[in-house]
């Protein structure tokens, strides 16, 4: 599935977080591919449809919710993982969306 995993996207994970302040460490990169979001999607993020995307990836990648991703030199942030397994084909998929600047 590397073909359709085309971007690389850097991941950092939230290690502290005081008051308004959120801090950041670099986790490592993955691969994946970044998609607008359905319908379905939209709901379950509960954040603003206009900014959020889909990001497809390997069932192994190290991504979780409250993540931050770098695609683009634009960040984003996780709202939320799901993770399919369909046998042979495994993946996740994680719902994102861009963080304000």
């Amino acid at each position: 599935m590397r073909f359709f995993f085309d971007k690389t996207i850097t991941v950092y994970r939230l290690i502290a977080k005081t008051g308004d302040k959120e801090d950041y460490q670099l986790n490592g990169t993955i691969y994946g591919s970044v998609v607008p979001i359905d319908a379905e999607a939209s709901m379950l993020s509960e954040g603003n449809p206009a900014k959020s995307l889909n990001l497809y990836t390997y069932y192994s990648s190290d991504i979780n919710k409250t993540d931050k991703v770098e695609i683009n030199d634009i960040e984003y942030i996780v709202r939320g993982i799901r993770i399919f397994d369909r046998g042979s084909v495994n993946f996740k998929e994680a719902i994102i969306e861009e963080m304000e600047s």
